[in-house]
């Protein structure tokens, strides 16, 4: 902690996160998935700008910043791997399905029942 006194410190890592932004996202895409920025922005590349799974792009609106959020980093909880970019929905949907294929399948099946009615 660079200063003694809370609310200064807290300044100052505020002042600090203004005036390096990439450099704050970098070391946290480090810290928490184990990629650079530069990996980041270059799967958001390949993916074209847009979610892995619904292939839109992000539109949740960041709640402190009033910002359009970033597709979010999906990885496997035990392997820690990266598999892609997504956005909130479709990441919220993967984690209510405990990341569960045969539950995602069933309830592709339940779905599919409801189309031909």
């Amino acid at each position: 902690m660079p200063y003694k006194d809370r609310e200064t410190n807290l300044r100052y890592h505020r002042d600090y996160w203004k005036k390096n932004p990439e450099r704050v996202r970098d070391r946290k895409l480090k810290k928490t998935f184990g990629i650079s920025l530069e990996e980041y922005l270059d799967l958001l590349s390949k993916q074209r700008g847009v979610c892995a799974i619904c292939f839109k792009p992000e539109k949740t609106i960041h709640g402190n910043t009033k910002k359009v959020q970033h597709l979010s980093v999906d990885h496997n909880h035990i392997t820690k791997k990266v598999r892609g970019l997504l956005c909130s929905n479709c990441n919220t949907a993967l984690g209510l399905l405990d990341e569960n294929a045969e539950r995602a399948q069933s309830m592709i099946s339940y779905l599919g029942h409801f189309d031909n009615a």
